[in-house]
This record gives C-alpha cells, sequence and structure tokens, in this order.
C-alpha cells in the first residue's frame, strides 16, 4: 500500500479531509442562516463530487436540478461511483422527465417509471439516521405531475418471511396492481420461418419465467414476480400459505443474488401521472437542500435550504476546483499520446511531492493492473490509492490537497455516460441466451400484455417478430 494512505472502517478517507475545509464549513454556515448562495469556482467534473460533500457537510438530504438530462445523467453515474466511499451512506436516485398522454394506448418506458417509482418510494420514506439521500432532476422533471403521496401508499404491498398469506389472494392483488400474469400466457408458442429444435420456444424460455418489470408467474409454490420499481425480480416460496423465503434471482441465469426478511412492491397506475396538483415538492422534506446548476457552463450553482424561494439576494461563495484539461480530448496520434502521457507525469511528480491525496477510479481490475505497471515503470505512484468504479472524468482540488483521476480520461477512451441499465440487461441476455431470441420492447400498458417482440442475432435493424399472447406472428 502506497505511502500515506489512511483508512477509516474499511474505506479511504475521500471526504473526511474536505469535510474539514473553512470554505465547506463557511458553505454550511451561511445556508444555516437562511437565504440562497451562489457558489463560483466549480469545473463540471468537480460537481458529482461538491454535491455530495455538500449533503454529508450540511447533514441534509438534497435535490440536484441539473440543466440537462444529460447532465442529470452524468451527475447520476459519478455520484454513484462517488457514494461507495462516502463515509456516510450516500443513495443517488435519479427523477427522469417523461411525457405520458391521457387516453392513448402508447405503453410506458419501463426503465424510467422505474427510476420514479424507487425515488419515490425512497423520499416517501423520509430522513434516514444511516442513509443521506440525493435526487436528481431536472427543472422540467421538477414540475411534471406525480402521484401523491396518499395514492402511492394505497398502491405498495409487503411480504415477509414467516407471513401467513394466501398465494392466490396475493396474485389476484397482483393483478389489481397491474401486474402481468405470465402464468396464463400460452406455454409453447412456435415462432415463424425458424426450424428443429429451434422452431418451439418452451415455457422456461418465454411463458413461465418473469424477464420484464410488471410480471409475476406462479410454478407450484413459487411466485416470482418482477416489481415495477426493482433491480431484479423476487422469488417467494411457500409452504402451504407460509413464505418460507423470499430471494432476490438473476432473471437472465436465474440464481438467486442473496435473502431478504422483507420484500416491498408498487403498482403502477398510469392515470395518476396524467393529474395536475401534485409533484416533487409533495415528498421534498422542509429540510432539503436544493442544488440548482445554471444554465450556462460559467454560471455560478444556487445553493438553498427548503422548497421556497429565498426573498433576499444570494451570498457568494467560491471553491476553486480545476479539471483536468490536459486529458479532456481524445487522442488517436501515437505522438500526441506519448506527449499527453508525459504532461500527466509531470503533474503526477508535481501532486506526490506536494503530498497531495491522488485517488483513481478504475472501472475494472485489468484497467488498474496495466495503469499501476506503467506508473511503477516511473516511479510516481507515491500517495496514490485505488478505488474501483466508473468514473468518467476527475477533478483537482488544491485547497484540500485532492486529485480525483479516472482511467477513463487517462486511457483517453468511453468518455461516454456508462449503458443504461436497461441496455446492460440486453447485453447480459445477448451473451447467455442460448436460443439466440430476446425480447427487444414490449407493448404492455398497466399491465395488459398486448404483443411481445423478439428478434434474432443478423437480421436487419427493425426486423422482428411479434408474438401475441396465444399466437405468433411475424
Amino acid at each position: 500500500m502506497s505511502a500515506g494512505i489512511i483508512f477509516v472502517g474499511g474505506k479511504l478517507m475521500l471526504f473526511e479531509q474536505a469535510l474539514q475545509l473553512p470554505e465547506v464549513t463557511s458553505l454550511v454556515e451561511q445556508l444555516e442562516k437562511g437565504g440562497a448562495l451562489s457558489l463560483h469556482g466549480l469545473d463540471g467534473a468537480a460537481k458529482p463530487f461538491a454535491i455530495a460533500l455538500t449533503a454529508l457537510a450540511a447533514d441534509r438530504p438534497m435535490v440536484v436540478l441539473a440543466a440537462s438530462v444529460r447532465q442529470q445523467e452524468l451527475f447520476y453515474s459519478e455520484l454513484s461511483a462517488l457514494a461507495s466511499q462516502s463515509p456516510r451512506k450516500l443513495e443517488p436516485h435519479s427523477l427522469p422527465e417523461f411525457e405520458l398522454s391521457p387516453g392513448e394506448n402508447q405503453p410506458p418506458d419501463l426503465e424510467m417509471m422505474s427510476d420514479i417509482l424507487s425515488t419515490l418510494l425512497a423520499l416517501r420514506k423520509g430522513g434516514s439516521a444511516s442513509a443521506l439521500r440525493i435526487v436528481i432532476t431536472t427543472e422540467k422533471a421538477e414540475l411534471q405531475p406525480l402521484p401523491d403521496p396518499k395514492t402511492l401508499n394505497a398502491m405498495i404491498r409487503r411480504a415477509r418471511v414467516g407471513e401467513r398469506v394466501e398465494m392466490e389472494k396475493m396474485m389476484r392483488e397482483l393483478a389489481d396492481l397491474g401486474y402481468e400474469n405470465l402464468s396464463r400466457l400460452s406455454e409453447k408458442p412456435s415462432v415463424p420461418g425458424a426450424s428443429g429444435t429451434g422452431a418451439i420456444m418452451g415455457e422456461t424460455t418465454l411463458g413461465r419465467v418473469v424477464s420484464d418489470r410488471g410480471q409475476f408467474v406462479r410454478r407450484g409454490g413459487i411466485l416470482d414476480l418482477f416489481p415495477f420499481q426493482g433491480e431484479h425480480p423476487l422469488r417467494l416460496e411457500f409452504n402451504g400459505d407460509e413464505i418460507e423465503s423470499i430471494r432476490v434471482f438473476d432473471p437472465v441465469g436465474q440464481n438467486s443474488i442473496h435473502t431478504l426478511a422483507e420484500a416491498t412492491w408498487v403498482g403502477l397506475d398510469l392515470s395518476s401521472f396524467c393529474k395536475e396538483g401534485s409533484g416533487l415538492s409533495d415528498y421534498l422534506a422542509d429540510e432539503s437542500l436544493i442544488w440548482r446548476e445554471p444554465e450556462n457552463s460559467d454560471g455560478a450553482v444556487r445553493i438553498q435550504i427548503g422548497k421556497r424561494e429565498p426573498k433576499d439576494e444570494s451570498r457568494e461563495l467560491e471553491w476553486e476546483m480545476f479539471g483536468h484539461d490536459f486529458l479532456a480530448p481524445t487522442v488517436t496520434d501515437t505522438v500526441l499520446r506519448e506527449q499527453r502521457w508525459s504532461l500527466l507525469l509531470r503533474h503526477w511528480r508535481d501532486w506526490s511531492a506536494a503530498n497531495w491525496r491522488i485517488r483513481v477510479f478504475c472501472n475494472n481490475e485489468g484497467e488498474e493492473r496495466r495503469l499501476r505497471e506503467m506508473l511503477a515503470e516511473e516511479g510516481v505512484e507515491r500517495n496514490t490509492a485505488w478505488l474501483r468504479g466508473r468514473l468518467t472524468h476527475g477533478f483537482c482540488w488544491p485547497r484540500a490537497g485532492l486529485v480525483l483521476l479516472s482511467d477513463a480520461e487517462i486511457f483517453g477512451r468511453y468518455q461516454t455516460l456508462s449503458l443504461g441499465r436497461l441496455q446492460q440487461r440486453m447485453a447480459r441476455a445477448r451473451a447467455t441466451r442460448p436460443d439466440g431470441f430476446w425480447p427487444i420492447c414490449r407493448g404492455r400498458l398497466g399491465g395488459a400484455c398486448a404483443a411481445r417482440y423478439w428478434t434474432v442475432p443478423g437480421r436487419a435493424q427493425g426486423e422482428c417478430f411479434r408474438m401475441r399472447t396465444g399466437s405468433a406472428n411475424a
């Protein structure tokens, strides 16, 4: 382990020293006095760290109003990586923009609905002694209609290990909440245009396996359900009318991930997303921090406590946090790559000589091993610690003696947002489905299954099979 690295409770001290800075304590003191605060000097790459640091220092939940959807997605991705190194549990949540037209039979984006529902459920719980919740959204999403808390509460269901409940009753409640009962789908639909063993997709491939949010299926004494707000489906095993176990499992490999003592799921009523009168403000605690991003990149961040707009003029404060501009351009020319690498090494030696803490986020073990070998050859790994996570950009904060770097910017590649969760699941499905078929879109509205679409590797984009309940049509 490199010299000068301090661990607390098994975690690197990424935030602790910064929390003691006068700039940070001054920000909290001024916020507590009321009114708004204009924070200057934040490079875009440093803002996710500054957001987490502000929430930790003020010890308050926070709502971040991003200037664009892209910035919202970037903040969520970066905060998710930084949260793993927080001295207190941080829970980033994303509340996306959406549009629903009442009366139009358009299927909802279930990934988007999942983000919204999971965020509202987290906010509904209120404050927590162990976790700080940070909701990242936009100005437009802040104003969009949402189910009021009373309506959401009526759609929540729970199950506990050892609880006695009739499975049939639970299945009826799931159907009432908008969940799709796969037990009623045809067991062995045929695929047009296929032949041999691939012509039949057995019940374990389609009709009897939950693969999308909002589905459930019974197999004897087992009930599988995929909550609308969940990342993974649940498997409830019954012994008569008693719940014997609850497991979270992988929908692709069907492998158990971990067990639960209690599980929660929520229904989806699209009409409640179209009624004016309730929104994000109904879920926010009065003591929440509001972080408002400027429309232009050179503007100041505006921070306040509470939902009401302060009457007083905002006070000014400046943190000098800089991005690594010399790493910004992605280069392919070999000579330019060598020049960039030499410049990075020069900075690295200066940081080490000043005894600054250098923290490097690597997406995987292979990238870390390669980078450590390159640095070891140059003899510049002093005061460097290695963290696991997908960070796109880092920054430098001279006052804190802190440098954050990422393998993405060092190697100058994949400096884009990480794959969305749906795309990640689809990528895993492509790699693991032996039959070569996977769903590419859904035709379900509020749990009523209208159609299934399946595609085959190698076919032209957009060319797919449309599979209706009980039949299959190309």
